[in-house]
């Protein structure tokens, strides 16, 4: 079994297609990242869409965490968080913190990262295994 760490634009094509996601399969495991989870919930508290809609949203979120690996960010993640943000900063090719953070919960947890997000630029992150 795979472990594959979703960011949000994964998270949101299940919520919003409730189809299959391109690039999973029955064989993988899925890994919530604490930056995910946090994008999810902003999405279901502070959303202009309807008060149906978010909570559609949060009912979303609980079930996935149901079935979702949470990692919580701990001092080795946070470090890996920082060589992320500098190599960013060098390469001057800055990217979200958010989007940092999601990256360095998969190389800690020695996870492939599946992503929708073509704007996030994770393709020349050190170490990171990228599922697309």
């Amino acid at each position: 079994m795979a472990r594959v760490v979703l960011d949000s634009s994964a998270w949101i094509y299940l919520e919003r297609v409730q189809g299959p996601l391109p690039g999973f399969t029955e064989n993988d495991q899925p890994i919530m990242a604490p930056a995910a989870l946090a994008e999810l919930l902003v999405a279901g508290q502070l959303s202009t869409r309807s008060v149906a809609a978010r909570n559609a949203t949060l009912k979303f979120v609980k079930d996935a965490m149901q079935i979702a690996q949470f990692l919580p960010i701990d001092e080795l993640t946070s470090e890996i968080f920082a060589d992320l943000k500098a190599f960013s900063r060098e390469q001057g090719r800055p990217r979200g913190v958010n989007d940092l953070w999601i990256a360095a919960t998969a190389i800690r947890a020695d996870a492939e990262l599946l992503t929708l997000d073509k704007g996030a630029y994770f393709e020349d992150l050190p170490r990171l295994i990228l599922r697309r």
